[in-house]
């Protein structure tokens, strides 16, 4: 039930800033209430903050500006992206019920 939530709540990445920001509040709000789609989560978290990059040159000081709740390091961004980037390909990347920071330290691209 969760999944079909936090899916129904994805937003185009060529939204506005605000709707892309809300929505990254969301996911990191519901990895924090319920750890058994953080994966899903997480994959969904890369494709908003790889849209955001499109729009800002920053997008480092721009999360920890706009979104501190989540204290997102500058390599915990980007590879997130590259998690969701890795995704698109491998789309049952985004089911695994190992915990993301297993993942982070195994995963090599």
């Amino acid at each position: 039930m969760e999944r079909q939530t936090i899916l129904g709540n994805t937003a185009d990445p060529k939204d506005d800033v605000q709707r892309i920001t809300d929505q990254l509040k969301e996911y990191h709000a519901a990895i924090c209430s319920n750890s058994s789609n953080s994966t899903y989560a997480y994959c969904l978290i890369g494709r908003n903050l790889a849209a955001l990059k499109m729009k800002h040159k920053d997008l480092v000081r721009f999360v920890q500006l706009h979104l501190p709740a989540t204290q997102y390091s500058s390599s915990q961004i980007y590879f997130l992206i590259n998690l969701y980037d890795f995704a698109q390909t491998y789309n049952k990347l985004m089911y695994v019920t190992i915990g993301i920071g297993e993942l982070k330290s195994n995963l090599k691209w």
